[in-house]
């Protein structure tokens, strides 16, 4: 079963589908000029970039509730700081570059800097 976070990335990126289909239907190009469907799929893509971004603080975020829940009570502390590290973290990680991703992924528990494709060493 998939998580909700993926059900949420996957539900977003086919409303943007809506965008890109836009931007290619002939009889909407014929009547727009180059620069207006330039427009479609600039939107498309900001869409696209918003959900990878939910999708991944939602993923974080549901990381640290399963974990929560079946910790023993002496680790709450621990993860509790850990859960706020990964809020902060979450809440510069709306620049999509490759170094904001690579950092997070290497400081958050649960994920390893390989998902990233950059490794650790981020310049």
């Amino acid at each position: 079963m998939a998580s909700p976070a993926v059900l949420e990335y996957l539900n977003a990126a086919e409303r943007t589908q809506a965008l890109r289909k836009a931007a290619i239907n002939k009889h909407l190009r014929a009547t727009l000029s180059q620069g207006e469907i330039q427009v479609y799929y600039h939107a498309a893509l900001a869409a696209y970039v918003a959900a990878w971004e939910a999708y991944v603080s939602n993923l974080a975020r549901a990381f640290y509730d399963v974990i929560s829940s079946t910790l023993n009570p002496g680790s709450q502390a621990i993860y509790a700081i850990a859960q706020q590290s990964a809020e902060r973290a979450l809440e510069r990680f709306n620049t999509p570059n490759g170094k904001t991703p690579a950092l997070f992924s290497f400081n958050a528990p649960g994920t390893t800097p390989s998902m990233t494709g950059n490794g650790v060493g981020v310049e």
